[in-house]
């Protein structure tokens, strides 16, 4: 559960500052809050996006799974 916690929180932390940051201002034709990243390599900014779902998603369901108590999946303390 702590490891599907620290997932969650990296991934969630991951979607709000994606790698190579935003850009922070509008010149050179660039708008302010977009991916650096989506603007220069869109292809693995897709895939980045894909995976950091996936993670994010997989972990909350992990432990909503094993707070929820269903036989199987709960934890024992």
């Amino acid at each position: 559960m702590i490891t599907a916690g620290v997932i969650a929180a990296m991934a969630y932390q991951a979607g709000l500052n994606p790698p190579g940051g935003n850009w922070q201002d509008d010149k050179s034709g660039y708008v302010a809050g977009t991916s650096i990243m989506g603007d220069y390599y869109p292809s693995s900014y897709h895939l980045f996006w894909i995976y950091n779902t996936v993670a994010l998603v997989t972990s909350l369901s992990t432990i909503f799974l094993l707070i929820s108590g269903i036989p199987g999946f709960s934890c024992r303390f």
